[in-house]
């Protein structure tokens, strides 16, 4: 039962991953410019670009910006891959609170174990002692980022986790739940 579980979450995510590959490019000129950014700039760029274009959004100092996805909150982080070269991708990470009773429950550890073997859009890890599953995620580009795009990854992110979790027990939803990461339009 468990392995065709694992089964159907492979086989709707390897639908979702060849439906994210075949997307129209965009037509789009909201494009935000990183190219010799640091990475404090990088976050002020990116801040401004997804307020410009109408996104709940609140900065994180020293770690990047946090966005409302549609019912989802992640945390946007530019990053450098080498100094020279300046920001080349976005990561994306997405807290989920593990419940006191379950943290460090073998079959949980199984569970994140196996979404981590067998999924590719993601990697899942147990931080803070086991109380806290990061999701996270990175969006590669060159010089510049176009907004719809992000979009676009953020959708696909989001619709991953949200297939995982369609095809997860329906207790899993009291053991796992999404964190808040901002509170009264106030980051974390």
């Amino acid at each position: 039962m468990r392995h065709m579980k694992i089964n159907t979450i492979l086989i709707l995510l390897s639908a979702l991953i060849s439906g994210c590959a075949s997307t129209q490019p965009s037509t789009r000129t909201d494009v935000i410019e990183f190219l010799d950014s640091a990475p404090q700039q990088a976050v002020d760029k990116l801040y401004q670009g997804l307020l410009h274009h109408n996104y709940l959004a609140q900065k994180i100092e020293g770690k990047g910006v946090v966005v409302q996805f549609d019912s989802t909150q992640m945390i946007l982080q530019p990053a450098i891959s080498n100094q020279k070269d300046g920001i080349d991708r976005i990561v994306v990470n997405q807290y989920f609170g593990v419940h006191p009773k379950f943290v460090g429950n073998r079959q949980l550890l199984a569970l994140v174990a196996n979404l981590n073997r067998q999924l590719t859009f993601a990697k899942f890890v147990f931080t803070q002692g086991g109380q806290v599953i990061l999701v996270q995620s990175s969006m590669t580009f060159i010089e510049d980022l176009d907004l719809e795009e992000l979009r676009r990854f953020m959708l696909w992110v989001d619709e991953g986790l949200r297939q995982v979790g369609t095809n997860l027990p329906p207790q899993m939803a009291t053991i796992i739940i999404p964190l808040p990461l901002m509170k009264s339009g106030q980051a974390l």
